[in-house]
C-alpha cells in the first residue's frame, strides 16, 4: 500500500514522488504564478522546481530553506556556468574583445564541472579540470585571473562565502602544457589509409585539414559565403590571431569534398545535419576520436596543421608561401613581409604539390 504523503501548509509548495528508480525521487516545487486560460476559462498554475531529495523530509527542508530567503536560495544553487554567465555579462562590456576571448578559452577548463553548484566546487574539482584541460601556461595564467574575479563576484552576490582561487597553485604547470600531446604528423601510410575511407564524412574533414593547414575551428566555422569554388580558395575571416585572417587555397585533391559540402545549403560549409554547425567539443568527442580510433591512429586535430607544414616544406615550397597559407605572417621577417601579396595561383600551386 502506497504511503500517503503529509499535507503541506497552503502556499508553502508541493512535494511529489517521481516514478521509477531514482536516487532522489522527491521533487520540491513552489508556485510562482496563476494564469487564466482564456480558451477554457481554467486557472493554470506554474511551478518552479526548488530541488530534488532522497527523502520526503529532505525535500521539505529544501522548501523551508527556500522560504527563509527565496532570492538568496536561488543564488546559492547557481551552477558554475550560471555564475560565469552572470559575471561575464557584467564584466565583459568594460574589457577588450581580446580579453573576452582569453576568458572564454580559460573558462573551457571548467567544462567538466559546468553543471555543479558553484558553492559546492572544491579545489580538487578545479585541479582535476586543469589536469585534463590540455591548456598551456598563458591560458592557465588567465584562468587563475578569471577565478579570482569569479570568486570576488560570487562572494559579493552572496552565492558563496569561500574564495578558493587563492588555493589554485599553477607552479607545476609553469612553462609546460598539462596533459599535452606532442604534435605528431600524419605519416604517408596513414594518409593513404585515410584516402581509402573517404566515404566517411569525418575522414573527409581530416583530409581537408591536412591539405589546407587551417585550424579545426577555422574550418568548422567557415561560412559558405566565404568559399569560392571557381577560384579554388576560401577566406578565413575569424581566427585566433590577426595574422590568421587570410586566403586559403583548396587543393585539387579535396575540391570534390568542398563541392559536396557547398551543395548541402547550410549557413556553414560543414554542418552536423544540414543545419547546425559543429562545435569543437562535439566534433572531437563524437567524430574525430571515434573515427581515428577505428583507424588505429592517435592524433589531435592540430596534428593536421603540423602535417601540412611538413609536407609543404618537403615539397620545397618557399617558407614565405607556407607562412602565408598557415596564417603565420606574424612570424615573417622584414624581407618576407614585403612579399606577402601572393596571388591565389601561387598558393594553389603550393598545396597541389603535396
Amino acid at each position: 500500500m502506497t504511503k500517503k504523503l503529509r499535507r503541506l501548509p497552503n502556499g508553502f509548495g508541493r512535494i511529489d514522488k517521481l516514478p521509477g528508480t531514482r536516487r532522489k525521487p522527491y521533487r520540491a516545487r513552489v508556485l510562482v504564478s496563476k494564469e487564466l486560460d482564456m480558451d477554457d476559462q481554467k486557472v493554470r498554475k506554474k511551478f518552479k522546481t526548488v530541488g530534488y531529495a532522497e527523502t520526503w523530509t529532505e525535500a521539505f527542508e529544501l522548501l523551508q530553506a527556500y522560504h527563509s530567503s527565496p532570492y538568496g536560495y536561488e543564488k546559492r544553487v547557481m551552477t558554475v556556468k550560471e555564475v560565469y554567465d552572470a559575471w561575464s555579462a557584467d564584466h565583459f562590456p568594460i574589457v577588450s574583445e581580446s580579453t573576452q576571448k582569453g576568458y572564454r578559452a580559460a573558462f573551457q577548463i571548467l567544462e567538466p564541472v559546468y553543471g555543479m553548484k558553484f558553492k559546492d566546487l572544491t579545489v580538487q574539482d578545479i585541479i582535476r579540470s586543469i589536469d585534463t584541460s590540455g591548456k598551456n601556461a598563458p591560458t592557465l595564467k588567465r584562468f587563475k585571473s578569471m577565478m579570482n574575479a569569479l570568486y570576488k563576484y560570487a562572494i559579493g552576490q552572496g552565492i558563496t562565502d569561500r574564495d578558493l582561487s587563492s588555493y589554485i597553485d599553477l607552479s607545476r604547470y609553469r612553462n609546460k602544457n598539462p596533459n599535452r600531446n606532442e604534435h605528431n604528423r600524419f605519416t604517408a601510410t596513414e594518409i593513404k589509409r585515410l584516402w581509402k575511407h573517404t566515404d566517411d564524412s569525418t575522414v573527409r574533414i581530416i583530409l581537408a585539414l591536412i591539405y589546407s593547414g587551417v585550424r579545426i575551428d577555422e574550418l568548422l566555422s567557415l561560412r559558405r559565403e566565404d568559399v569560392h569554388l571557381d577560384e579554388q580558395y576560401f577566406d578565413v575571416v575569424r581566427s585566433k590571431t590577426d595574422s590568421g585572417i587570410r586566403t586559403v587555397p583548396i587543393a585539387d585533391k579535396v575540391l570534390p569534398f568542398y563541392k559536396d559540402w557547398m551543395a548541402v545549403g547550410a549557413d556553414t560549409l560543414i554542418s552536423r545535419d544540414g543545419i547546425r554547425p559543429y562545435t569543437y567539443t562535439t566534433f572531437r568527442k563524437y567524430h574525430w576520436d571515434p573515427v581515428l580510433k577505428s583507424l588505429r591512429m592517435h592524433h589531435t586535430p592540430h596534428d593536421t596543421r603540423h602535417t601540412c607544414a611538413s609536407m609543404l616544406t618537403e615539397a620545397d615550397v618557399k617558407p614565405v608561401v607556407i607562412k602565408k597559407i598557415l596564417g603565420h605572417s606574424a612570424k615573417m621577417d622584414v624581407t618576407e613581409k614585403v612579399y606577402t601579396h601572393l596571388d591565389v595561383s601561387t598558393l594553389l600551386n603550393a598545396v597541389n604539390s603535396i
